[in-house]
């Protein structure tokens, strides 16, 4: 509200500004705002672990994809089962590297038929076995890269010391 305040020995008349309800304002203001704003929403990736002795589902070993992380930031990929004696691929973390390479084989494996659900699904299925040198990142880096190439199927196993073998041996 504003007040003129009349002063006798003065002729000019002075103006007084009372901003009381201006600061109310401000912080009611202030106050719906932080009420009614969504804060940043947690992104989370759903992981679904079996349970020990759980049910399996076999695959074809031909559309089996095993990416083994190991230390400094290595990604070994092979396809098929180690006793098929794949070939080696040592592939990074970027996009242009192991999304490209997913890309490819998700092409090239295709989807397959399931009598179960009677539709055809996705055939590809991805394993990923983490060495002990391999850092948390490098786990998250290709689940993510997994979730952008948008493949539905993939498992977290441990290790075995023939995965293990395979990694140190040379191309």
């Amino acid at each position: 509200m504003a007040e003129i305040v009349s002063n006798s020995s003065s002729r000019r008349l002075s103006t007084h500004v009372d901003m009381t309800p201006m600061v109310d304002l401000g912080f009611l203001l202030i106050t719906f705002f932080m009420l009614t704003t969504t804060l940043l929403q947690p992104q989370v990736m759903e992981i679904f672990m079996p349970h020990k002795g759980g049910e399996t589902m076999p695959t074809k070993a031909s559309n089996t994809v095993t990416l083994l992380l190991g230390k400094n930031n290595q990604v070994h990929l092979y396809r098929g089962t180690l006793a098929d004696n794949p070939t080696k691929e040592l592939l990074t973390y970027d996009s242009n590297s192991l999304r490209k390479r997913l890309l490819e084989l998700k092409r090239s494996i295709g989807t397959a038929f399931n009598t179960r659900t009677n539709r055809h699904e996705e055939a590809m299925v991805v394993v990923i076995k983490a060495e002990d040198k391999a850092t948390y990142k490098n786990v998250i880096d290709v689940l993510d890269e997994i979730n952008i190439c948008d493949i539905n199927k993939y498992a977290l196993t441990d290790i075995s010391p023939a995965d293990l073998a395979f990694m140190d041996k040379k191309k």
